[in-house]
This record gives structure tokens, C-alpha cells and sequence, in this order.
């Protein structure tokens, strides 16, 4: 493609810039470096033209302080306009020739700024504080040209880098002739270049101007690391703010130094294990992305490093792999799947518990991975990419889920018509993960709450939650009292009830074979001092657990306080506890939602189409509503907190994308489509 007329002036006119410069340098005294090695460190944060570049001032200090600390001659300055600018750069430039003239040379070159960026005219410059870029001569006359600093950089060949956080996200505002942020560098020779992100990026900045940045905090403890090579270390700090810097997009690294060169030297001694060290940080990276990229980073830095020829195994494997998602994808479009038959897709798997980011006949990145998903869980190699007999195995994995939904709705409708002991006690039996498992342990425990004339004599003995030491008593005071009861095992089986009943006759009272709490009070006294056994104990703790509550917890410590199983429960009370702060946040996550009064609806119908109990569907969160909102969370796996927070309105979404369009047909989507889809 042809330059544009543009392009070449501006290139034209930063040459002219660079040999003003160049003569301006030739004419100036030669400054003697006190040290032999030079930096240049660069903050520009206050703007005549454009937003405040938040952070610069501070992350300059904080790398000038690291420099100097290592011996560096470092030229700064802080704000400067255009002629400030140049000034500085010309020292700098000066100081860096006269090292590099003398019979060792430059034993390390740094230069770091943070500043706003502009491009035009197909090249990128560093902005003065003063700079109005409504012409392109003033932008290449006021700006620092980026080549003429990698220009600088060549004063020392192999041993100079340049870190450049220039990637804000409020700079210029674009007009013909310039747009902000990083531009795109040719590959420097003899210079490593780092940069915050990569050219047309913008960084995760930090509220406060006060601390230095994630950037300038690893620059410091990564880059500036006595005896680390910087090659490594550049990959280290690729990897340290992958890691670390939540938001923060990947590190942009160009050219390389010599081999063994350190911006901070090290101590002979320690030289060779720095180096290794750094080159396992650099394959721990590598391993830890798992991309071609970044063995092909640790390979370009060691060759002949200890896992080069991993390296090499991983990046063929990578190759191979990809060949055969190229095969998948062929069998794929084999398939011609219409935009129907995607949407189903994603249904299905959205109904199977892999999240596809949405319903809507488009197989994008979120629907590849949920595929890829499946397809693991299955055993098959996950490509992403379905084959013929996977769509249909796909169809008849949903199906059966459906059907499982649907017994699970239909066995709580009987049981809720039902509505007893024994038909929630069956229906926990049959589903002990379904949707409705909150709300049948909580009609038991209602129902055990009733007063004793309005339940059966097997309910009333139920509501005393007896253990089985509780069990064992009653037998034991039985057969004391000559009833037989065919052993004391805390089982109370058909001997126990007989033995029961005929005690009960004999104090005239209803042989029901079933206790009263007077009757188990009435024979637990007469029964001296038990000696509990293990068994006991587990059939116990496997109540305590079945409750997973603090009173459940709290009720077997108070029968076995020194038992095997007292630390774990003291432990589990303690984790309950604990869990009231992440219900507080959930609360507080949704009140910052702001949810007005269509959206908590739409939240209700929702709710409703998987087949749970929201109550009335008036955008009013009622108790209902929050145990339904519960419900869905355990069944999804997240904090059941009752409180619809962004992971549980997601996920919710994602699960009922025919409730959207029931809504567009309705003609209320309005404000719910905007915050939801």
C-alpha cells in the first residue's frame, strides 16, 4: 500500500526534528556520566489539552528512587512542556554519548516514562504537558518522536531498555491529524522495549495519584532485581501482572538485550543462579498460560535453557492440536447447522450447566468454550467443535436433564399437595439435590412444630428428633422394665414399637407405640448413666450433618462435647459463621444493582419458568422470593444468599432466554433488556 502524503511529511519533518536535535547535541559542552550507567525518567501528569495522565508523577518517583538506589545517573523531570522536554532529552542524549565513547562504553541504559501518547502521521510521540495536537507540525515539533528515543538506546547496544507506560485510557481527544495512546514500534535493535500494554490498549488505572502503579511497583521489583537478566525478567513481569493485576491487559515486549545483561548487576557469584532462576520463572510462565506465544518467548530468551526441548514438545503440541480443531471445525460445517438449530444448541447446554453467555444462534467465544466444556466432561478430546453423533448426544443429554427436571417437579407437586411428614421426607429421599430441597426441609420442620392434636402420633414423636443414644435409652428402660424389645441397638424397630405400645397400656395410656415427650421423659430418668458407643456417635453426627446448621452442630457437641467428631463440628459452626459476611456482601451487591421494579419482575418470572416459588410476580421481593432466589443458587452452585447478585442475574439470564422474548412480544422489555441482555 502507497504512503499516504501525510504519512511521508510526517516522517520527513521528524527527520528534520531529529537532526535539529542531533545538531543542537553536537554544539552543547559533552556532560561526563559519574556513573557508567545513564537514565532517563520521565513523568508528565498535568495536561493543558487533555485529562490528568493519573498516577505519572508518582510512578516516575518510584522508579527515578529504584535507579538512582542502583547507581544510575537519572535525568528527570516532571511536567515538562515542549521546551523542557527537549532540554532534558538533549542532556540525557549528551551524557549517554560520552559513555558510550569511552573504552568501556555504557554498562546499562534505562529509559522510563509515563506520560500521555499521541500518533500521527504514522508514528508515535511522547506528549509535553503543553502540547495542542491541532497540526501536525506541533505535534512533531513539541512531541518526543518514540524512534529517536530507541535512537538513544542504540548508545547502548544490548544493554539498554526502555519501559514506557504511555497506554492511558483518557488522553487526547482524536482529531485529522492525532490520535492518543501507544503507537506500534518497529522491532528496536539492541534495545529491549516494554511497554504497559499492548499499542492501542489502554490500561486499568488506579483511583489515587498518591502510590505508584501496578506497572511501576513490578518494573521496580522485577526489572531492576540485582543480576536479573532482563530478558527474563521481562518475561517475569509479563507474567507477575498477568498474575497480579487484575484488569490489567498484557505487557507488550519488543527487542531484547544481550543475553546475560542486567539493568542491576549482581555480584559474579550470583550471576549464573539469577539467571536460572529467572529462566524458571520465565517456563513457570510459559506453562502457566499454556500459549505458543509464550514458549516461543522462553525459547527466543533460552535457547538452550533446561526446558528448551519441553518447550518445543509444547509448541508441537499445541500445532497438532490445532490442526485437528481445523479437522473439527470442517466436520462442524459439514453439519450446516442453521441459526435455529445453534440457538437450540445453546440451550441445551445452558440447560446442562455450561454457560454459553447467552441464546442467540451465534457460536462465539463464550459458546466454543462451554462446547469444549462439555465435550471434556464426556471424555471426548474438547475441540470446541461438534461432530454429527455429538449434536445428537448433545440433544439426548438435555433431554434427560429435562426429564429429571421434570420428575423433580412433579414428585414436589405431590408431595406439596400432599403436603406431610412422610411425603417430604420421600420426595428428600428421591431428590436430595433438587430445586425444592430448602423448602421441603423447611416444611417438615414446620410440621414438626405443630401442636401435638394436629398430628399423628408418628409425628409427634418425629418433632423429638430423638438420637440414636436418645433410642437406645428408651430400649434399654424398657427391657429394665421387662418389655422385650429384641436388643438395644438405638434402632426402634418393630420389637421396640410393640414394647412400646404395651407399656403404654399398662399406664393407660393410647397404644399408638409411638412417644409422647412425657413418655420419653418418663423413661429416659429411670435409666441410669449411658455409656455411649460409636455408633451412636456416627448415627449422631450424620443428623448434625443432614441439618447443616449452627443448632444441628451445636446439638451433637452438647451430647458428644469430647466425641471424634467435636472439632470438625466446632469448625463447621465456625464456617457457617463466617458465611454471614459473604450474605451481607451478596445484599449489598444487589442493593448497588439498583433494580427497579420491572427488572426484580423479571427476576420473578424468571424464577417462575424453572419452575420455582417466587410468590406473586409484582416486582416485590417477598420471603418467597428470597428462598426461590436460594434455591436456584444452591442448584447452580453459587452462595445461596437469597439476594439476587450480578452472578445470580446472569446466570438466571442465561437460563431463560424465552422469557426475553416473551417480554420483546409484550412490548415491556424497556429497561430489563438494557440491563439484562
Amino acid at each position: 500500500m502507497c504512503e499516504s502524503i501525510g504519512a511521508r511529511w510526517g516522517r520527513g519533518l521528524a527527520r528534520s526534528v531529529g537532526l535539529l536535535i542531533a545538531a543542537a547535541t553536537l554544539a552543547a559542552p559533552a556532560t561526563v556520566l559519574s556513573e557508567d550507567r545513564a537514565a532517563l525518567v520521565i513523568g508528565n501528569q498535568t495536561y493543558d489539552n487533555a485529562p490528568t495522565a493519573r498516577g505519572a508523577r508518582a510512578d516516575a518517583r518510584h522508579i527515578a528512587e529504584a535507579l538512582r538506589e542502583a547507581d544510575y545517573e537519572v535525568f528527570e523531570g516532571y511536567d515538562l512542556d515542549s521546551a523542557e522536554l527537549r532540554d532534558l532529552l538533549s542532556r540525557f542524549e549528551r551524557a549517554a554519548r560520552a559513555g558510550a565513547a569511552t573504552s568501556g562504553g555504557l554498562e546499562g541504559l534505562a529509559i522510563y516514562i509515563s506520560a500521555h501518547a499521541v500518533r500521527a502521521g504514522g508514528l508515535g510521540y511522547v506528549a509535553p504537558v503543553d502540547l495542542d495536537p491541532a497540526t501536525l507540525t506541533a505535534v512533531a515539533l513539541d512531541g518526543a518522536l518514540l524512534d529517536l528515543l530507541l535512537d538513544i538506546a542504540a548508545l547502548g547496544p544490548g544493554r539498554a531498555v526502555v519501559m514506557l507506560d504511555l497506554s492511558r485510557p483518557d488522553g487526547f481527544q482524536p482529531t485529522a491529524i492525532a490520535e492518543p495512546g501507544f503507537a506500534d514500534l518497529d522491532d528496536p535493535e539492541g534495545a529491549l522495549v516494554i511497554a504497559a500494554a499492548q499499542p492501542g490498549r489502554a490500561t486499568n488505572r488506579r483511583s489515587s495519584d498518591d502510590d505508584p502503579s501496578p506497572f511501576a511497583v513490578s518494573v521496580v521489583e522485577e526489572m531492576l532485581k540485582p543480576g536479573a537478566p532482563a530478558n527474563g525478567a521481562a518475561l517475569s513481569l509479563a507474567a507477575t501482572m498477568r498474575e497480579s493485576a487484575q484488569g490489567w491487559p498484557d505487557i507488550w515486549v519488543a527487542g531484547d538485550a544481550d543475553e546475560d545483561f542486567a539493568l542491576v548487576a549482581a555480584p559474579p557469584s550470583a550471576i549464573g543462579e539469577l539467571r536460572a532462576q529467572m529462566e524458571l520463572e520465565a517456563w513457570k510462565a510459559a506453562e502457566e498460560s499454556g500459549g505458543r506465544r509464550d514458549y516461543q518467548q522462553y525459547l527466543r530468551f533460552f535457547p538452550d535453557g533446561v526446558f528448551a526441548g519441553f518447550a518445543r514438545d509444547r509448541i508441537a503440541a499445541i500445532d497438532a492440536a490445532e490442526s485437528e480443531t481445523a479437522d473439527a471445525r470442517r466436520d462442524e460445517q459439514v453439519l450446516r447447522l442453521s441459526v435455529r438449530e445453534r440457538a437450540r444448541v445453546q440451550s441445551r447446554l445452558t440447560a446442562l450447566g455450561f454457560d454459553t453467555g447467552g441464546v442467540d444462534g451465534v457460536f462465539g467465544p463464550g459458546t466454543r468454550g462451554a462446547i469444549a466444556a462439555w465435550q471434556g466432561d464426556r471424555g471426548d478430546q474438547a475441540t470446541g467443535y461438534l461432530t454429527e453423533a455429538q449434536f445428537a448426544a448433545l440433544r439426548d443429554d438435555a433431554d434427560e436433564r429435562r426429564r429429571a427436571a421434570d420428575l423433580d417437579r412433579r414428585d414436589w407437586d405431590q408431595a406439596r399437595n400432599e403436603d406431610s411428614l412422610a411425603a417430604y421426607e420421600d420426595y428428600l429421599a428421591a431428590h436430595p439435590d433438587g430445586l425444592r430441597v430448602s423448602e421441603a426441609r423447611e416444611r417438615i420442620a414446620a410440621i414438626r412444630r405443630q401442636s401435638p392434636q394436629s398430628r399423628s402420633a408418628q409425628e409427634v414423636e418425629a418433632a423429638l428428633v430423638l438420637t440414636g443414644a436418645d433410642r437406645a435409652d428408651v430400649q434399654r428402660a424398657l427391657t429394665e422394665k421387662g418389655y422385650d424389645t429384641r436388643g438395644v441397638d438405638g434402632a426402634l424397630g418393630p420389637a421396640s414399637r410393640r414394647a412400646i405400645a404395651l407399656w403404654q397400656g399398662d399406664r393407660g395410656e393410647p397404644e399408638t407405640g409411638y412417644l409422647t415427650e412425657e413418655q420419653f421423659n418418663a423413661l429416659s430418668r429411670s435409666v441410669p448413666d449411658r455409656q455411649p458407643s460409636p455408633d451412636m456417635e456416627e448415627d449422631a453426627w450424620r443428623r448434625a450433618v443432614d441439618r447443616d446448621d449452627e443448632g444441628g452442630y451445636r446439638e451433637f457437641l452438647r451430647e458428644y462435647p469430647d466425641g471424634r467428631y467435636a472439632a470438625e463440628a466446632e469448625r463447621r459452626i465456625d464456617g457457617l459463621r463466617d458465611r454471614s459476611g459473604d450474605v451481607a456482601a451478596a445484599k449489598e451487591e444487589e442493593k448497588r444493582q439498583k433494580l427497579n421494579k420491572g427488572q426484580r419482575r423479571s427476576i420473578e418470572t424468571r424464577l417462575a419458568v424453572l419452575g420455582l416459588d417466587p410468590g406473586t410476580q409484582d416486582g416485590k421481593f417477598t420471603k418467597k422470593t428470597r428462598r426461590a432466589i436460594a434455591e436456584f443458587q444452591r442448584a447452580k452452585g453459587i452462595l445461596d444468599s437469597g439476594y439476587a447478585d450480578r452472578a445470580t442475574v446472569q446466570t438466571l439470564v442465561d437460563m431463560t432466554p424465552q422469557v426475553t422474548q416473551q417480554e420483546l412480544i409484550g412490548g415491556a422489555i424497556g429497561e430489563i433488556f438494557k440491563q439484562f441482555q
